[in-house]
């Protein structure tokens, strides 16, 4: 059997992290989301695997390369015009002659959705795995009966039932005779197409345990982020100098150093080749990428900081998420706490710190309102304080 993994699209709706990598690429403690699924996959048993790609498609395909590195192998399909997750599977079309998987690749998982999926079904039969959801309101929403799947309304404005689609389908190459019915109509959505062909195929529900995550808004990658965290064992290949305490599942990376007195409680990870300290300290749910600079007296919790990034002396990072590049010198301190943010419609966040594009600097004693969204290449001078919206290569003097 082969998995078609669909990870064109640009996730728009998580800028302005994604203005030059797409949402796939994200790194959540330590990995691309991406590499969450492939190695789902592979731990279900499927090796074979084929990667439709769009929006910035060289970042994927000199990650991934042929899949050797991850135990799998990848083929890749390029989907030219971004027109939605039933084009994107066409794409595929003639990859495969018999019973397939379809993934999205912007969900954490495990393999446990994959095993449940092909567990409960039969050959030649279509099914989808399920999960329930507090919002299923930002999902597709499904009713069932019998084991059967009636009906999926995507995003409705009130839910009347918390179980949703994951995205993730047992189909045969008949679907493509719908979607290409969906096409010559405009219906460019997966689950419409899979709605269309309800009255005529029976498609199995199948509710999993295992874990399915999403992230539809930048904010929502901490809460990712955390998911990922608990899968971490701890390890340590690092190095640590005297009086550095360790509590609970921390992953340190290959030459990574642990500056005396530095304090860390899991789960954290921390990739390779930083410098940690000293007297630094690391709260839970804090994912370090590789060849960051932690200063002293410096303290993380609950955030992401990407690979090749400086957080400078006696600073404060929470509930944040940073990029990759980004140079935060000495007194950065980002404030927590509730902020109305504009997406593709105004949203109420209860709780959030700063949203930071790669390749920002931000100089001595800036401080963050919550809630700040900073696009990528901005320059923020010293002692400023800083709300809203910076636009890309923005500053602030």
């Amino acid at each position: 059997m082969k998995a078609i993994i669909l990870a064109a699209g640009e996730g728009a709706r998580l800028w302005p992290l994604t203005q030059n990598q797409p949402k796939v690429m994200i790194s959540v403690a330590g990995k691309p989301i991406l590499q969450y699924v492939i190695e789902a996959v592979r731990s279900s048993g499927i090796t074979d695997i084929i990667l439709v790609v769009g929006y910035r498609r060289e970042k994927i395909m000199s990650y991934f390369e042929d899949g050797a590195d991850f135990g799998v192998n990848i083929s890749y399909v390029f989907q030219n015009r971004l027109l939605g997750t039933a084009h994107a599977l066409y794409c595929a079309k003639d990859e495969v002659d018999s019973d397939f998987i379809v993934l999205p690749g912007d969900n954490i998982i495990d393999s446990r959705v994959i095993k449940d999926l092909l567990h409960e079904t039969k050959s030649g039969e279509w099914a989808m795995a399920l999960t329930s959801s507090r919002n299923a309101s930002k999902y597709g929403v499904v009713f069932m009966s019998g084991g059967r799947v009636r009906r999926i309304i995507e995003k409705p404005k009130e839910s009347e039932s918390d179980i949703i689609s994951t995205g993730i389908l047992l189909l045969t190459p008949e679907v493509f005779n719908y979607i290409n019915k969906g096409i010559m109509e405009r219906e460019y959505a997966l689950s419409t197409v899979i709605q269309s062909a309800i009255p005529e195929r029976i498609v199995r529900g199948v509710k999993t345990e295992g874990i399915w995550q999403d992230a539809v808004y930048p904010w929502d990658l901490l809460d990712l982020n955390a998911t990922a965290l608990r899968m971490v064992n701890g390890s340590i290949a690092g190095r640590k100098e005297p009086c550095v305490v360790i509590k609970g599942d921390v992953e340190i990376g290959e030459e990574t150093v642990l500056r005396s007195g530095t304090y860390i409680e899991g789960p954290v990870s921390i990739g390779k080749g930083c410098d940690i300290g000293p007297n630094a300290v690391i709260m839970p749910e804090v994912s370090i990428g590789d060849n960051c600079i932690v200063g002293p007296h410096t303290t993380l919790e609950t955030s992401i900081l990407m690979s090749n990034s400086y957080l400078g002396s006696h600073s404060y990072l929470s509930h944040s998420v940073v990029g990759e590049g980004v140079v935060m010198e000495s007194h950065f301190k980002n404030r927590v706490g509730s902020a109305v943010i504009r997406s593709d419609e105004l949203k109420e966040v209860e709780r959030i710190g700063a949203i930071i594009a790669e390749d920002c600097t931000f100089k001595s004693g800036v401080t963050l309102a919550p809630g700040v969204m900073i696009g990528s290449g901005s320059t923020i001078e010293g002692e400023k304080i800083v709300s809203g919206i910076i636009p890309e290569n923005g500053s602030v003097f």
